[in-house]
């Protein structure tokens, strides 16, 4: 699989404008929220317990506080053709609240791109470079 260099720092370059996080995680897409008979709302538990895998990998990358903004995002997702980038970037954005940014509104997250290239499930990853927009 061929990836994208992204030019960017790595998270020990504290000089730097931005930091690259890689996530090597199969992409999945956001959820929407399922009802019980009684009319409950509740998310599916695949869709948690995939937050929950992913947020591992963030924090265990992270270990600062998080950013307050403004910020850009340039994400780079690799994996197989399912789901729509709309939804498998509201599932990374989800998943990144509260430990690599504050709140994921316009007011901190000025920008977004993403891009998606097609790979084995086996070789799925996301590679999220965030920029300090505040220079």
């Amino acid at each position: 699989m061929e990836q994208t260099q992204w030019p960017a720092c790595s998270l020990n370059d504290t000089d730097s404008s931005g930091y690259v996080i890689v996530l090597d995680h199969p992409l999945f897409s956001k959820a929407r929220p399922r009802m019980t008979r009684y009319g409950a709302a509740y998310m599916p538990p695949a869709y948690k317990e995939a937050q929950r895998s992913i947020r591992k990998l963030i924090i265990s990358q992270w270990g600062r506080e998080p950013l307050s903004g403004p910020i850009g995002l340039n994400v780079k997702v690799y994996g197989e053709g399912r789901g729509d980038l709309d939804n498998i970037i509201g599932a990374l954005m989800d998943a990144a609240n509260s430990i690599l940014w504050l709140d994921d509104r316009v007011s901190v997250i000025k920008s977004l791109s993403i891009e998606w290239e097609k790979a084995p499930r086996a070789q799925s990853r996301w590679v999220v470079q965030i920029i300090d927009r505040s220079i």
